[in-house]
């Protein structure tokens, strides 16, 4: 593996760390606060009990995980609609789509996933239990949405970038 690899491995570790950090803590208090059930404990379903007797780890509930879930998917949407954004040519040839329903598809995701992401960090922002200036700012909540949203997305062009040169 060469240089230029590891460069481009690193900094998706890195910028997944921090966006999973953001994810985990406003992203999920976005969905405890759509609905309870989000609130579950993993540590109470069957086959996840060990969990409690970790220090931390009995915390985790089940927004955590979806949270989690989300922005992987995201990240995976977001890249493929960037690089067909930056290199046309990667959509030609290959499969049973036809190329615009593969463009007409990823680009409903991209917006679907960007709009929920975004709804659930400003969600996550209003909660009174979020910490961010006493809850209920929507000044705050939507510059800090607009803000993690185009993070999002800068760290997908980021990714294409490098992966071109590498």
């Amino acid at each position: 593996m060469d240089a230029r690899r590891l460069k481009v491995l690193a900094f998706k570790a890195v910028s997944l760390l921090f966006l999973l950090l953001v994810c985990c803590t406003v992203i999920a208090q976005g969905l405890r606060s759509m609905n309870s059930l989000f609130s579950s404990r993993l540590a109470k379903f069957p086959g996840l009990r060990f969990l409690q007797r970790w220090e931390g780890w009995h915390r985790l509930d089940v927004a955590n995980v979806i949270a989690v879930a989300l922005l992987l998917i995201e990240y995976v949407v977001l890249v493929t609609a960037v690089r067909y954004f930056l290199v046309p040519s990667t959509m030609e040839g290959g499969g049973d789509w036809k190329p615009e329903n593969d463009r007409a598809l990823t680009w409903t995701g991209f917006v679907g996933l960007v709009l929920g992401e975004a709804f659930l960090f400003y969600l996550g922002v209003m909660n009174n239990e979020s910490g961010w200036d006493e809850g209920g700012s929507l000044s705050v909540a939507l510059a800090g949405s607009l803000v993690y949203t185009l993070s999002i997305v800068f760290v997908a062009y980021l990714t294409v970038r490098l992966e071109r040169r590498s």
